[in-house]
């Protein structure tokens, strides 16, 4: 039988497998300090949080919150409210992730050591907002987010690009393209593939915005040309989707309907079921009788696709 301090090293390399392995046989069989039974539940969170187990993870960490609570741990509990607030929003439960990150800002004042994750705090609270419809809401935790010190590499890369998509999602083409603009500077200096390819995903959304169908399906070809299909299929689907709203737009059904059927078999693979009704709901536009259809409306459903679509907050 383990012991905690064993738990807690493996948790704190990284090793979420023999943390999942071991940490209800600490937690019911074996000897665990009654002071560290929170501790083990948050070490249980983080852990089915980093092997993508989110429900796991909201049961542990919610033992665990109860357990910092009723310890007057503010340490734990601070790092539990985050963790909790991350799986939520996974499993789409936008508004307890909101109310969890908002007590936490609130509960800043009283715990300084909280500010040190602040910036993700805030990020998260945008993305929830953000999925909630809550934009503008967003907007402001996005940038209060950037004015932090970057506590992670790469963090405030992704905060921008996440601003750029509530700024699109809000009709500012000038205020998106600015923060992807500095996104870009960020690829150019770093040569990153997977940075290159969503950055030409969030493109193809400004062009589209804009209504350039041109600038719009060349940033989606940019994107098929990067992509490794095995590890793309999101990627795949919301580009197709979007290439074959810009076809309908032009008035080819035909190639309206292949990008549907390329589109479903990679949302297939990526079991985004949401990805895929889209797609069919695409091809259901494309055999309709009649001229070409839905350019305002399918152009508008297109950027959201490409929003929502690209995967994660």
């Amino acid at each position: 039988m383990i012991r905690f301090e064993e738990l807690a090293k493996a948790a704190r390399r990284g090793d979420g497998a023999f943390v999942l392995e071991h940490a209800d046989a600490l937690l019911f069989q074996g000897d665990c300090p009654p002071d560290k039974v929170g501790w083990v539940f948050y070490y249980k969170c983080d852990a089915a949080l980093g092997t993508d187990k989110p429900v796991l993870a909201i049961a542990a960490g919610e033992q665990a919150l109860t357990w910092a609570k009723a310890q007057h741990d503010a340490d734990l509990e601070g790092r539990v409210r985050i963790h909790l607030g991350c799986a939520m929003l996974r499993l789409g439960r936008t508004g307890e992730a909101a109310v969890l990150l908002e007590e936490y800002l609130a509960g800043m004042t009283n715990h300084a050591d909280w500010k040190e994750n602040e910036d993700l705090a805030r990020y998260n609270l945008a993305v929830a907002y953000r999925h909630s419809g809550r934009l503008t809401e967003a907007v402001v935790q996005y940038r209060k987010a950037l004015e932090l010190p970057e506590s992670r590499p790469g963090s405030h890369v992704q905060m921008r690009q996440n601003l750029a998509w509530a700024l699109l999602l809000l009709g500012d083409a000038e205020g998106a393209r600015a923060q992807l603009d500095l996104v870009g500077e960020h690829v150019r200096d770093t040569l990153s593939l997977d940075k290159a390819t969503s950055l030409w995903v969030d493109r193809a959304a400004l062009y589209l915005l804009e209504g350039d169908l041109p600038a719009a399906k060349a940033a989606c070809n940019m994107v098929l040309e990067a992509l490794d299909e095995k590890n793309r299929a999101i990627y795949l689907a919301t580009t197709y989707v979007t290439l074959g709203r810009i076809a309908l737009a032009e008035g080819d059904k035909a190639e309206a309907q292949r990008c549907s059927l390329l589109a479903r078999t990679h949302a297939e693979k990526a079991e985004r079921w949401d990805l895929h009704n889209e797609a069919t709901r695409l091809w259901v536009s494309a055999s309709e009788k009649g001229g070409a259809t839905c350019e305002t409306s399918g152009l508008a459903s297109a950027v959201r696709l490409l929003i929502v679509g690209r995967g994660g907050p």
